[in-house]
């Protein structure tokens, strides 16, 4: 449960710069939702000055720090916080979704 005292502060008051992408990517990327892996992956990808390429870390090393970030206190906080506000958005949009189509539905 989230403490009272954490409801007034922002979810990413206490994260640093990469911490907070990784938290973005877990809880509100498509392709990165939930998976901690992939969020270390997009988070810690490097493009090559020279060619321009996107150089990602080796899959041992996402595993590996994926899992330890999102294990640390103020990252799971974070990440609880970020998922309660994104949580209630989607289920207005979802009710929005679901009357629009019964207005729909009933004009036929």
């Amino acid at each position: 449960m989230i403490e009272p005292e954490q409801e007034k502060k922002r979810w990413d008051d206490e994260l640093k710069a990469r911490e907070r992408i990784f938290v973005l990517h877990y809880c509100t990327n498509e392709e990165t939702r939930f998976n901690a892996t992939a969020s270390y992956r997009e988070t810690y990808k490097k493009i090559d000055k020279k060619s321009g390429k996107t150089i990602y870390p080796e899959k041992v090393t996402c595993e590996t720090n994926g899992s330890k970030i999102k294990k640390k206190p103020k990252i799971k906080t974070a990440i609880r916080m970020l998922l309660k506000v994104t949580q209630e958005d989607l289920d207005k949009e979802a009710v929005y979704k679901a009357l629009q189509e019964i207005w729909l539905l009933s004009t036929f």
